[in-house]
């Protein structure tokens, strides 16, 4: 996640209430005169992660930021952050279900719980 964010910043000059806000992924509250994004920004440390993930939304994030993010400026970023994606999603893909459905699945969104060291 930080990873899309860092190339988020860098191609758009936006910010992550704007990722947020234009993807449509995560929501943003407004408090006390100041945008908040809870919950996108307990993706961003291991310590904060939630227990069980929405790996699909994190999923989502990068592929948003993939396809809105072309500049050539940031070629090896975007590579790194497509491998990142494609870990999640192998990750994934190797752990279905007692359903047999893969837990990033659209019926099925997350994959077992994170397990902190």
């Amino acid at each position: 996640m930080t990873q899309a964010l860092d190339i988020w910043q860098k191609c758009s000059q936006k910010s992550k209430f704007d990722l947020a806000e234009l993807s449509g992924i995560w929501r943003v509250h407004l408090d006390r005169s100041s945008l908040q994004t809870r919950t996108l920004d307990k993706y961003f440390s291991i310590d904060t992660l939630p227990q069980n993930p929405r790996w699909r939304d994190v999923l989502s994030t990068a592929d948003y930021v993939l396809a809105h993010c072309q500049s050539g400026e940031l070629g090896a970023e975007l590579d790194h952050l497509k491998s990142l994606r494609d870990q999640v999603k192998k990750t994934g893909d190797g752990r279905r279900g007692k359903d047999g459905l893969s837990p990033i699945s659209p019926s099925n969104r997350h994959l077992p719980p994170v397990t902190r060291r």
